[in-house]
């Protein structure tokens, strides 16, 4: 879902912008210039990076006691080997239990401005406890 917003939000401005003057030249550094990722990781004020609190976040990740059955975790869904995302149509949560919606990959999501497929988490902080608290995934 992010990377339909992010393709619908690039196709939304390719259509609104003039179309280029007879002769014009395409200048392929600034349209990519447009694209390229920040060279700077955002951190909130209160959680800023420290080499200590990327390693709990590595440790809990991968961690399926955080689950009520203690057999999942994020990457259960956000699985390394598919992008941080899965190879399901739909998910599963709790053991045997379908999820109604795929897993989005994790990939780039520090500059995501809404999170969850309908956009209800504004930060990563707060995304993090929705699996964890959701009876259906993590329980």
């Amino acid at each position: 879902m992010k990377y339909l917003a992010i393709f619908l939000s690039a196709s939304a401005g390719l259509l609104a912008a003039p179309p280029p003057r007879e002769g014009a030249k395409y200048d392929r550094e600034a349209a990519k210039a447009d694209y390229r990722r920040p060279d700077t990781v955002p951190f909130p004020d209160n959680n800023k990076y420290t080499r200590a609190r990327a390693d709990l976040g590595k440790t809990r990740f991968f961690d399926p006691r955080l689950s009520a059955s203690g057999a999942i975790s994020c990457a259960s869904c956000h699985k390394p080997q598919f992008a941080w995302s899965d190879s399901a149509a739909t998910s599963s949560g709790v053991p045997g239990m379908p999820l109604k919606r795929r897993s989005p990959t994790v990939l780039y999501m520090a500059w995501a401005d809404s999170l969850f497929w309908d956009g209800r988490a504004a930060t990563l902080e707060e995304q993090a406890l929705g699996p964890i608290q959701a009876d259906v995934e993590m329980n």
